[in-house]
């Protein structure tokens, strides 16, 4: 059975060197614990964000709340009551246009800028871009560069040979076993995502829910609007009358009815669902024409030079991952094709409970789309249709949510949104969490101050270990140290391995194994 292999770099708090905080611009206030992971299962890094963790590649880090300047709180939607909000429903209903009749086709910078403004999309913080997930990530660069440095256990072997290679009994949660149709379905590029986008797919009961059956009383402005989009349909020998459950202006429309494009559109537009995985062919068949719209978007986004983001770059950063992937969980790149032609690629991670946002790009010249607010949205969509078949999968992970910088607030607008309490590890209703950020930057968001935090660690004989390329525990690391070189563990590792079990939790310290040279 598989298990998680992590190399932790310790941090001594007292010495710690803080860097540069892209929110405020401040020098030496951001700090963050980090570790290497050579493989990951997707039970394992589903705990390991739920405590706080986010990766960059194969990097994991968790910020150092207390300590920085902007601190970055774990934020995810409820993505089976999620309700598009107006601006969402006008950047929704936009790409609809544009797809079925091209209307609304590139348009002005200035208006474009206003818009993305009142879209709130994506901003981070050279002023968009990296999809709601990624801005933080991209700013580890530095930190992973760092990191590939110091890892001493590149002679690791392979993810297939390090999950049968342990000598003692496996205690890892087996995964809930994916069904067959699930399986092909991401193995043939992601066929149920497409059928999904060109409306093909039956309703679920629960979009069903959403949009049957709700009546809304009509003001005179809403009346208004009526009246003359009728007028309009009747100027172009159309019929004035609304449609029961369709047309411009239905209610009640659920997010899969938005997601929706007729056959006879007049630009084709799909999805497909390709394993981040530099062996799988599609991947490789695909890797040119991804890169290229990474760079053109790096460079007019980030003011990136094309040395900076080169090839070798893109697949440390987005393609390289330690997810093992197993059926439908693992690392994935969604391409949005307008026209066969890729124009934004959305990299998420799928887990046993979510769908975990990493980052967004996009050809800018379909800027106008909006399509970093579309992408999140069409992920939020992808959830639902993921949870038809796997009831556990039913959040949308947004990366982190940073109070302190206003440009980052757009994600608690993915309503209804929980914030990760960074004591409790409890999940608080962002609307409870959102005064508390006001009076300071850092904030316990549990009201009850007797909730502890239930996975908290307890003690270094419960950590596992991979020493020698045999799995192990502590007290067993400790005996072997003893006898290999007449020393037991200095008092200096007991305290690196205690921080690295405090950092991931009692549970998931006694399933992964962390590396010992």
């Amino acid at each position: 059975m598989a298990r998680s292999i992590v190399e932790y770099f310790p941090e001594d708090p007292k010495k710690a060197k803080g860097s540069k905080c892209g929110y405020c611009k401040q020098e030496d206030t951001r700090y963050s614990n980090g570790m290497w992971g050579h493989v990951l299962t997707a039970r394992d890094y589903q705990d390991l964000i739920d405590r706080g963790w986010r990766r960059s590649g194969q990097y994991c880090y968790k910020p150092n709340n207390v300590l920085s300047c902007c601190p970055m709180y774990t934020i995810r939607c409820q993505a089976l009551n999620f309700k598009p909000t107006k601006s969402q429903k006008k950047v929704l209903r936009r790409f609809k246009n544009y797809i079925e009749n091209g209307i609304g086709g590139r348009r002005n910078k200035s208006t474009q800028e206003a818009d993305d403004e009142s879209n709130n999309s994506d901003e981070d913080t050279s002023g968009s871009g990296g999809g709601v997930g990624g801005e933080t990530a991209l700013m580890e660069t530095e930190r992973v560069d760092a990191a590939e440095k110091k890892v001493t256990g590149h002679n690791l072997r392979s993810k297939e040979d390090l999950s049968t290679g342990s000598t003692s009994p496996s205690t890892t949660t087996p995964l809930p076993t994916p069904c067959s149709a699930a399986k092909k379905d991401i193995q043939h590029h992601g066929n149920m995502d497409l059928d999904m986008e060109t409306g093909s797919s039956s309703k679920s009961s629960e979009a069903e829910n959403l949009s049957n059956g709700r009546e809304h009383r009509q003001g005179k402005a809403k009346q208004m609007r009526r009246e003359r989009w009728r007028q309009k349909q009747l100027a172009k020998g159309l019929s004035g009358e609304l449609e029961k459950n369709g047309g411009k202006m239905s209610e009640g429309k659920s997010l899969e009815d938005w997601l929706k494009y007729k056959p006879d559109s007049l630009h084709k537009f799909q999805i497909r669902i390709v394993s981040a995985d530099l062996e799988n062919q599609t991947f490789l068949d695909t890797f040119e024409e991804s890169l290229s719209v990474y760079q053109k978007y790096q460079v007019a986004v980030h003011g990136d030079s094309l040395t900076k983001c080169n090839a070798a770059q893109y697949k440390r950063f987005l393609c390289k991952n330690p997810l093992s992937q197993d059926g439908i969980y693992g690392a994935f790149h969604r391409h949005y094709l307008l026209n066969g032609k890729i124009i934004a690629v959305g990299v998420i991670d799928i887990l046993p409970n979510c769908v975990s946002s990493v980052y967004l790009y996009y050809d800018p010249d379909y800027a106008f789309l909006s399509l970093g607010t579309y992408t999140s949205l069409n992920e939020m969509g992808f959830v639902r249709s993921l949870h038809r078949r796997f009831s556990a999968l039913q959040y949308y992970y947004l990366g982190f949510y940073i109070h302190s910088c206003p440009k980052m607030r757009y994600k608690g607008e993915f309503s209804p949104s929980e914030l990760c309490c960074p004591e409790s590890y409890t999940w608080q209703p962002i609307q409870q969490c959102r005064p508390l950020l006001d009076a300071a930057p850092y904030a316990r968001f549990c009201p009850n101050l007797e909730t502890v935090d239930e996975n908290a660690f307890k003690l270094i004989k419960d950590v596992m270990v991979l020493h020698h390329c045999k799995m192990m525990s502590w007290s067993e690391y400790a005996m072997i140290s003893g006898q290999e070189d007449q020393t037991q563990p200095s008092d200096t590792e007991k305290e690196e391995v205690t921080q690295y079990g405090e950092l991931v939790g009692r549970i998931v310290a006694a399933r992964m194994l962390l590396y010992r040279p």
